[in-house]
């Protein structure tokens, strides 16, 4: 999919309803009122991967609440993007771009004249490359960024690697889907394993220290029970090592304890069904469908998890279903 937007009769209303119609639960708020409001900008998609390409003046406000299943990386050209993640101001410029899921921004600023290219990609083909390079890592665990440092080779070589992506999508002679998939995986791999994380650590292991069998047996069973009362003893048990042995593996190789890492799984299925516009459960059934039964507890750790309350999400779904 290809949409080309230029500035002119929209102003800033153009803006709003452009952002609505790729985020739509976004909110758009122009800080400052100017006569006139000139941006222009171009976005690309093909499913996995998505860029964005934009310039403006003016100043803006953007809240994206709460899109979960995006990893994003913004690469400011002119100018700079201020965001707050988790209660935290960072500042993206053209030396250091800004990468996070779009759930953790609770608010982004655009001031003056400013430009950036934003490659956004789903959370399916992230996790993917992530899982190939980490095994048992995701998204939510990955530990990158805020920011990533451009001023190095890796990050210069970034920075071509995303001007290659954006070129061979937007130009219809160049444009290969091969081309781009083996683009995209070199970028992705590229950020995983160059810039620091909370995985890092593990490139340095020898081939042999791979995750074992246990571990790997262990978050099937959770997958597959997910909604059963779980015990750090009845997991143990079905995988066939004590609870000692266990934990130790989880702290080794997912830098985690089980019964953590079944709760952030747990965690994202609420996340997941809450968000369904067709979903009539009331937020609490819905965290006891899946193992919650401390309901303050569980709104506090949900909250620390999405950057919003579960109820929140829940008003944004009905909210999608009107």
């Amino acid at each position: 999919m290809i949409s080309d937007i230029e500035n002119g009769t929209g102003g800033f209303e153009g803006l709003a309803k452009l952002y609505r119609s790729f985020l739509p639960q976004a909110e758009l708020e122009l800080i400052r009122p100017r006569e006139e409001f000139h941006w222009r900008g171009r976005f690309v998609g093909d499913g996995n991967l998505s860029v964005w390409g934009m310039v403006c003046d003016g100043d803006w406000a953007l809240r994206p609440h709460c899109e979960a299943d995006r990893f994003c990386v913004v690469f400011p050209s002119a100018g700079a993007i201020e965001v707050d993640i988790g209660g935290r101001r960072t500042i993206a410029t053209p030396q250091s771009a800004l990468i996070s899921g779009l759930h953790k921004v609770s608010q982004m600023w655009s001031h003056g004249h400013n430009s950036r290219v934003v490659l956004k990609w789903n959370a399916a083909a992230a996790n993917k490359i992530l899982s190939q390079i980490f095994e048992g890592a995701c998204l939510r665990n990955v530990g990158l960024g805020p920011q990533l440092d451009l001023s190095g080779p890796q990050g210069q070589t970034l920075q071509h690697l995303a001007r290659a992506l954006s070129s061979g999508l937007r130009d219809e002679q160049m444009r290969s889907a091969k081309a781009t998939a083996v683009l995209s995986e070199a970028t992705l791999r590229l950020i995983f394993e160059r810039f620091p994380n909370s995985f890092a650590h593990r490139l340095e292991r020898t081939p042999e220290a791979a995750m074992p069998k246990q571990v790997k047996d262990a978050v099937d069973f959770m997958y597959a029970n997910l909604h059963q009362p779980l015990t750090l003893g009845g997991i143990a048990e079905a995988v066939g090592v004590s609870g000692r042995s266990l934990q130790a593996g989880f702290r080794r190789f997912l830098d985690t304890s089980p019964l953590a890492y079944l709760r952030e799984l747990r965690l994202e299925a609420v996340h997941m069904e809450l968000r369904r516009p067709e979903n009539f459960l009331q937020v609490h059934e819905v965290a006891l469908k899946w193992g919650f039964t401390h309901m303050g507890r569980f709104a506090v750790q949900y909250r620390a998890a999405f950057g919003v309350s579960p109820s929140e999400t829940s008003r944004l779904a009905i909210r999608a279903r009107r």
